[in-house]
């Protein structure tokens, strides 16, 4: 599983607004969803899972390398996006 952290373009371009057209919702609370999301990251850790969370990358930033890696050993991967990226081997 690939796991979000703070994206490094917020820290190299400041001034882009990096997804800044998004809005936050202010009727969730996101304490509760982000602490869900880590209990939820440790059960699958527990079942065996590998979590895979890159400090300054965002999850598509791992997909991505782990295809690039694989394809340059002459296995075949592919990143595909639908909401949620994917890595197809």
């Amino acid at each position: 599983l690939a796991v979000d952290s703070k994206s490094w373009r917020k820290d190299l371009f400041p001034e882009a607004q990096y997804k800044g057209t998004r809005t936050q919702k202010s009727d969730v609370n996101w304490d509760s969803v982000f602490h869900v999301y880590k209990e939820f990251q440790e059960v699958l850790a527990k079942q065996g899972v590998i979590i895979n969370r890159v400090n300054g990358a965002e999850a598509d930033d791992i997909l991505f390398g782990w295809a690039t890696q694989l394809n340059t050993t002459g296995k075949k991967a592919q990143c595909s996006e639908r909401r949620i990226f994917t890595l197809v081997l």
